[in-house]
């Protein structure tokens, strides 16, 4: 075993799975919580669900599966060398992301926005074209958009790595994730924001993210002792046990905060810290288990990771049409009007099968094309340098 990145000869179809674990946390909570907190009476059977996923957040612990998978697997993504190799990861990610993203803005502008008679400014809209409105001071169209900021700062540091020909360097991608963690264990908000000079609500976002771009670099960190299968004879060597040292090093800077926010919670008896500290631990916790033990590929996981990115951008205009169309609420008082009340499952059912609907079209009719035609693009731009 080496201590540089390797590319698999396969896809990674148990990381696929656990992506499909991940997008169903995010989507279950945001369907239940939606509809649980405004629109139905608690009395279906359904709410003990919502009291499960609304105390352990497991929007927030889908999320930071997300970011440790792409940790784990971006590296792949870099080969080559220099400015081609890194003009080639640009194009491909390019194609992987923005086709499909830029066809959430306006079915989020209907359904999010237009919906309910709130406007956004058209400048916002404009803005989130670039996948970053939210770090250049604007409104995200969907909310869940600043997670799509945060993977472009991780390709962004990355890159960089890559064209200094440090992405490969284990001590490299350990100083990132145990300096970001520890940047986040011991600086403030009010110390970041007089030191930057901003509001404390923007040194908030920073610190936020610092913590999730250390996930995203313990993903790939952890890549440097899993992404290949491991023989007993690697267990016992040097090559297997510095990476592991390392990243038990970087796990524990990394559960810190979170796990310290957890058992204050619990001491205070306040749900919002049991809710902001409990699902990044576990989400860790699930993502070590998964990678180096259970390496599950069960075959619906595996399809649902597969469309999990379509999947994601678009369960929030399913939910918000199911909640228009069927649910037809009182803007008032947040309660249905349908003449026929389905209770929070059926409610779940409707916007869940709504999303995968349109999650499958959208992979298959933009992200695929998308994805072809970005490696086609790559393979010419190779083809002009010969």
């Amino acid at each position: 075993m080496s201590t540089s990145l390797q590319t698999p000869s396969q896809r990674l179809l148990h990381l696929d799975a656990l992506r499909g674990i991940a997008v169903l946390l995010v989507v279950v909570q945001h369907t239940v919580e939606h509809f649980a907190m405004w629109r139905v009476e608690k009395t279906d059977f359904a709410y003990p669900l919502y009291d499960l996923i609304h105390s352990v957040d497991t929007g927030r612990m889908g999320v930071v599966i997300f970011f440790a998978i792409s940790g784990f697997v971006i590296p792949l993504s870099l080969r080559g060398s220099g400015w081609s190799g890194f003009k080639g990861f640009a194009i491909k990610r390019f194609f992987r992301l923005f086709p499909a993203y830029w066809l959430s803005i306006p079915f989020g502008v209907l359904t999010t926005w237009w919906f309910y008679d709130k406007h956004i400014p058209l400048q916002d809209v404009v803005l989130n074209l670039s996948m970053l409105p939210q770090l250049v001071g604007y409104q995200a169209v969907i909310g869940l958009y600043w997670t799509l900021e945060l993977e472009l700062i991780f390709y962004f540091l990355l890159g960089c790595l890559f064209l200094a020909g440090l992405h490969n360097r284990i001590l490299v991608i350990a100083f990132f994730c145990m300096g970001l963690a520890l940047f986040r264990l011991y600086v403030t908000e009010p110390e970041l924001a007089q030191i930057i000079k901003v509001e404390i609500n923007r040194a908030a976002m920073i610190l936020e993210y610092a913590q999730y771009l250390a996930v995203m670099f313990f993903g790939a960190l952890s890549g440097f002792c899993f992404r290949e299968n491991v023989s007993g004879a690697e267990l016992k060597s040097i090559r297997f046990w510095f990476p592991a040292m390392l990243i038990v090093v970087a796990w524990l800077l990394l559960m810190v905060r979170p796990f310290n926010v957890f058992i204050m919670g619990l001491e205070q008896e306040n749900l919002e810290l049991i809710r902001y500290g409990l699902p990044v631990v576990l989400a860790v916790l699930l993502f070590i288990l998964w990678i180096s033990i259970l390496k599950l590929r069960t075959v619906w996981l595996v399809w649902l990771g597969v469309i999990s990115y379509s999947l994601y951008l678009f369960h929030p205009v399913a939910i918000y049409m199911v909640d228009k169309f069927v649910c037809q609420p009182d803007l008032d008082t947040n309660v249905c009007q349908s003449s026929f009340e389905l209770g929070l499952t059926g409610y779940i059912v409707c916007s869940f099968s709504l999303a995968l609907t349109m999650a499958y079209m959208v992979y298959r009719w933009i992200e695929m094309p998308a994805i072809s035609a970005g490696k086609r693009i790559y393979r010419q731009v190779l083809d002009q340098r010969r």
